[in-house]
């Protein structure tokens, strides 16, 4: 049954479901963690620098994110890491970073999101 104290009022839009479906998760809850996240869905496979430069963080702060987020920082262990650091052959200290698997399922779910999403009009 609708409450009648919600009747008539807007569904949630695109933007806040998607931060709802993040704060379900077992992650940092910050817009810091979630910017960065975001930043490596539209830049799979930037290093630490650029990252850290992309989401105007410093790089330890980029870096020690980065590292909650991939399920690798033992003071806060996620269950499902949505990031995931790749080296190369040629130098195994470069690392990349691009989305887990988790992570690659959670930005389809935000894709769906905008995709369904109303456009927000001003309302006259």
């Amino acid at each position: 049954m609708t409450d009648p104290a919600f009747a008539g009022k807007r569904e949630r839009d695109s933007l806040l479901a998607a931060l709802e479906l993040f704060r379900e998760l077992d992650t940092p809850q910050s817009t810091n963690a979630l910017a960065l996240f975001l930043y490596v869905c539209e830049n799979e496979g930037v290093n630490m620098s650029e990252l850290a430069y992309v989401s105007r963080l410093h790089v330890a702060t980029a870096a020690r994110l980065a590292r909650a987020l991939a399920g690798e920082d033992e003071a806060a262990p996620v269950a499902d890491a949505l990031l995931e650091f790749r080296a190369t052959d040629e130098d195994k200290r470069l690392k990349f970073v691009h989305l887990s698997p988790r992570g690659r399922e959670l930005r389809d779910q935000f894709d769906a999101i905008i995709a369904r999403a109303t456009p927000i009009r001003r309302r006259v």
